[in-house]
């Protein structure tokens, strides 16, 4: 009797769609990357005035100050979320995911703003207060959020989903400029909305100087979840695959897109580890 081989994941997944999420993880992972080249490039050429980190400096700084990283910062964000929307569809509880992925968010916002309350401490003449990451809302954020809402949504029409996505883009494009021509409005903490200060991404407040780490607003980013979500309802009515031939040289992009959350959750503290070591030897 010959044995039959067990199907993995990738056999058993939508591989089209894993392959895009970890191709667009890849890409925000080299974003980050290139902007660790860039910072600590800097700081050992400030140090050790030597030529090579001034040229890496001068290179990486290059993409994050130009219109490159705009373009594919935005494709990687639209393209994350609207591959989001789409994977619902193939969720087999998405009250389930909404909620882990609220505690995820939860626990980062908390765990960042407890760092930034515990580590204060002044200095530069005591004029500015300490520095810390503060990540109050951000991509995990937006699918938490959007996932959850979805929820509400999964078992109706696709015309359900576009009804509320026009709703959600009227209150981007309408509300919220009301909301913000309100003289000094933008300064109250609605960090799923706007940002405390559009001119910088801190604010510097009595309690410290809060840097913003990959800071998104849930509008209009859960527009294009649910866009994502309406394909998925025309498209994935009988959720196969539309690309039937799967390739080899997909397991990997397919791999990193199927853990994309630890993917995103692990690869700044390796980064950090890292460079920690690099600016250890250097010095």
């Amino acid at each position: 009797m010959v044995e039959q081989k067990r199907l993995g994941a990738f056999e058993k997944r939508i591989h089209e769609i894993d392959f895009i999420r970890g191709l667009l993880m890849m890409l925000v992972i080299m974003d980050h990357l290139f902007w660790f080249f860039k910072t600590y490039s800097g700081i050992i050429y400030d140090h050790n005035n030597v030529q090579f980190f001034k040229v890496c400096y001068d290179i990486f700084n290059f993409y994050w100050t130009s219109n490159i990283r705009v373009i594919i910062r935005q494709l990687a964000l639209f393209g994350f979320v609207f591959i989001s929307g789409i994977s619902c569809a193939f969720s087999r509880n998405n009250w389930k995911r909404a909620a882990q992925m609220i505690l995820v968010w939860g626990a980062l916002s908390l765990v960042t703003n407890i760092i930034h309350a515990v580590t204060r401490y002044q200095f530069n003449g005591g004029d500015i207060p300490n520095l810390s990451i503060v990540l109050d809302f951000n991509v995990i954020g937006v699918l938490a959020w959007s996932i959850l809402i979805y929820c509400f949504f999964q078992n109706r029409s696709w015309k359900a989903l576009a009804a509320f996505g026009l709703g959600a883009f009227l209150f981007t494009i309408i509300v919220i400029p009301t909301l913000l021509s309100i003289s000094g409005i933008e300064q109250y903490p609605m960090p799923a909305l706007w940002r405390f200060d559009f001119s910088e991404e801190y604010l510097i407040t009595s309690g410290g100087v809060y840097f913003y780490g990959d800071w998104l607003p849930l509008f209009p980013y859960i527009c294009y979840f649910f866009l994502g979500a309406i394909v998925a309802k025309l498209l994935y009515k009988d959720k196969q695959s539309l690309i039937p031939s799967r390739k080899e040289f997909e397991r990997p992009f397919c791999f990193v897109g199927r853990h994309a959350i630890w993917v995103y959750l692990l690869h700044e503290p390796i980064l950090m580890g890292i460079a920690a070591l690099v600016m250890l030897f250097v010095r």
